[in-house]
């Protein structure tokens, strides 16, 4: 069964009740997807064990190899490959070797050992480094850290330490939300024959779980450090975010705390340039992360503002005003302020081409420019005097960002961000012009 090939060797001492008999093959990983579904196992698995001694655990001793194994885990939409492990076993506990690459790029690696009498206490290390995570469609993160996970594996145990942020890509050009757009309620299946009921099972869209639980929990105390380059693009939004997120809890109640704030960002929507008064990133209990951003525009008629919240595949944009007005005269006082009676031909072709990009179909042009260059951030617009306007920014070292700015009359601008700490930021400007500035800026949430 499972593709075993073994040679096994030995003799049994009748009178003692001993054994010295040794076991040396090969056997297929598929024999345990019965007890893993829905995920799947696939790969050889080599061993060389032997048995001296009375029978159990205290008398076995050997190594098993995988040389590469691949393992696909639907409920994360993951698959990792080239899963290479050694397992020493001695005196009832398993020293682990495990090597893997996740698809989308990096690795990760565990060590240590583990007891193989209940409860099954084992103090694991896990180094993670440079794994991408992506869902191909609205982000792309690279992750790397390290974890340690200690105490009962079939109870309760602990995972504590830290993972390093780097660039993260979100793009809301590709979710789901929009400004008029409705949830799609839940659907419930009537009647679904039994293949029907056992894939929705697998795919965890039954509301109950296949598993069979357990009495353990992984209590959690990790941090989650992402000090810049967070970037979030599309409709109208160019930000960049960083900060700081513990999870705390356990993995049946998580309690994340602390956010990803806002370092710069604007929102363009009508040729108008908005700066961005806030923007937030924070993890919801299920770790989906839920995005809020928020641009204001004082009149005579009042402030209008406009918002972008919600999860990161279904942000939705809402407008409202001081004082409460229709959502329709508050975008119109966004856009036209106090001149809202005087909407011209040629500013409802703008607004068609604004409401393009809040739909999610703009910013093609952005993107390329900034896969050709390499820059961080790119800005494809007009000035405030109607000039064409080319803007590209990026990271020169881990704490300066440079942002440059060229126009069609042949002006240009170059700024200098040093970050001296999370709250004070050294900033120098030169233009073309031979104009020099200074200036520094203190920041801090509260």
């Amino acid at each position: 069964p499972a593709g075993i090939d073994s040679r096994v060797a030995g003799s049994w001492n009748e009178a003692e009740g001993t054994a010295d008999v040794t076991a040396k093959g090969m056997l297929r990983l598929e024999g345990v997807n019965p007890f893993i579904t829905p995920n799947l196992l696939q790969g050889p698995a080599n061993f060389d064990l032997a048995l001296k001694g009375a029978p159990g655990l205290d008398a076995l001793s050997g190594t098993i190899s995988v040389p590469g194994a691949s393992l696909a885990i639907p409920a994360a939409a993951q698959r990792v490959d080239d899963i290479r492990a050694t397992v020493s076993i001695a005196r009832s506990s398993a020293q682990l070797q495990v090597s893997a690459r996740p698809r989308d790029g990096g690795a990760v690696r565990i060590s240590g050992p583990v007891g193989l009498l209940p409860p099954f206490s084992g103090n694991l290390q896990i180094a993670i480094g440079d794994v991408v995570v992506t869902d191909h469609l609205s982000y792309e993160t690279l992750l790397n850290g390290s974890l340690a996970m200690s105490g009962a594996m079939a109870g309760s145990n602990r995972i504590t330490g830290r993972i390093d942020v780097g660039e993260t890509n979100i793009n809301l050009n590709t979710a789901g939300g929009s400004v008029s757009a409705a949830p799609i309620p839940p659907i419930r299946h009537v009647g679904a024959p039994g293949n029907v009921r056992q894939t929705l099972a697998r795919a965890g869209l039954t509301g109950s779980s296949s598993g069979s639980g357990g009495s353990g929990k992984t209590e959690l105390d990790i941090l989650i450090s992402a000090p810049s380059r967070i970037f979030a693009r599309g409709r109208g939004l160019r930000s960049e975010l960083g900060g700081e997120i513990r999870l705390r809890g356990t993995t049946a109640r998580l309690s994340p705390s602390g956010q990803i704030s806002l370092i710069r960002g604007t929102f363009d929507i009508l040729g108008r340039r908005l700066e961005l008064d806030e923007g937030r990133i924070t993890l919801l209990g299920d770790l989906k992360p839920y995005l809020e951003f928020k641009s204001s525009a004082a009149t005579d008629q009042g402030t209008a503002t406009l918002e972008i919240s919600g999860r990161v595949d279904a942000p939705e944009i809402k407008v409202t005003s001081d004082p409460p007005r229709p959502s329709e005269e508050a975008l119109a006082l966004l856009l036209f302020g106090d001149n809202i009676q005087d909407i011209s031909p040629l500013a409802l072709a703008r607004l068609a081409g604004s409401a393009l990009t809040l739909s999610g179909r703009g910013g093609g042009a952005q993107e390329k420019v900034r896969n050709a260059t390499g820059a961080a951030d790119v800005d494809i617009g007009a000035d405030n005097l109607g000039a064409g306007q080319l803007g590209l920014g990026g990271y020169v070292a881990d704490n300066v960002y440079t942002d440059f700015n060229v126009n069609t009359r042949g002006d240009s601008e170059l700024s200098l961000n040093l970050d001296v700490t999370d709250s004070l930021t050294v900033q120098g400007t030169v233009d073309s012009e031979g104009e020099t500035g200074f200036g520094l800026f203190f920041k801090r949430d509260y």
